[in-house]
């Protein structure tokens, strides 16, 4: 009975790897392999691993497909509205919006708010856009 090609490479994989000298060898391989197959395991809905990259986007369509439309039963009429403060906001001291702007990373998007300051433009505002957005 003749090997087939898969059961001849873990053979061979799992000779070399009880072979003390060759460990570092077999650590080798397997970097190989991981690049050439790619080290992203994905399951489908069943449970069965995706090995190639139709199997892998039709198992994240699935679970993406699955996650969208789950409905989750909640009553509209008995949720609870939170009342307004009546106390008043704490107050923002100056030094905490320096240390806060300061930690802000440059060259990043402004996000989804629809408010078109970038920390670049904080970062260069200096003083006095510090002290504008501390009064805010």
């Amino acid at each position: 009975m003749s090997m087939q090609p898969r059961s001849r490479l873990s053979k061979r994989f799992g000779d070399t790897f009880r072979r003390e000298h060759n460990r570092a060898e077999v650590f080798k391989v397997a970097k190989r392999m991981i690049a050439r197959i790619g080290d992203n395991c994905v399951r489908n809905n069943a449970g069965n691993l995706a090995l190639s990259a139709s199997e892998q986007h039709a198992a994240w369509k699935e679970q993406y497909e699955s996650l969208l439309n789950e409905e989750f039963p909640w009553d509209r009429e008995n949720l609870d509205v939170g009342q307004p403060r009546e106390d008043p906001l704490p107050h923002i001291e100056r030094e905490w919006v320096k240390v806060a702007i300061h930690k802000m990373k440059c060259g990043k998007a402004t996000g989804p708010s629809g408010i078109t300051i970038s920390a670049e433009m904080l970062k260069a505002s200096g003083d006095t856009g510090l002290d504008l957005i501390a009064a805010v």
